[in-house]
C-alpha cells in the first residue's frame, strides 16, 4: 500500500504561489503558521513537533488552507 504524500508548511505556500520566490511567500508561510498556532488547520501529529521538526499536513490539510483563504477574501477571521 502507497503512503499518501505529506507537505510541509513551505510546500504548501510554493502550491499557492507557484514557486517560493514570490514576494508574497513569506507572508503565506507566516500566514499558514499562524492558522496552526489559533487551531484552525491542524497538522498529522503533533501540533508542536519540536526544535527542527517540519509540520506535515495531508492532501486535506492543503484544501483547508486553500478554503481558509478563500473564506478571508470574504472578511471571515480566524482571531474573531
Amino acid at each position: 500500500m502507497e503512503n499518501s504524500p505529506t507537505y510541509n508548511i513551505k510546500d504548501i505556500a510554493r502550491l499557492i504561489l507557484g514557486s517560493d520566490d514570490h514576494e508574497e511567500f513569506q507572508t503565506v508561510w507566516r500566514q499558514i503558521q499562524h492558522w496552526v498556532m489559533r487551531g484552525a488547520l491542524t497538522p498529522l501529529g503533533q501540533k508542536h513537533p519540536g526544535r527542527g521538526r517540519e509540520r506535515r499536513f495531508d492532501a486535506n490539510g492543503v484544501r483547508q488552507v486553500y478554503i481558509i483563504r478563500e473564506l478571508m477574501g470574504y472578511g471571515f477571521s480566524i482571531d474573531n
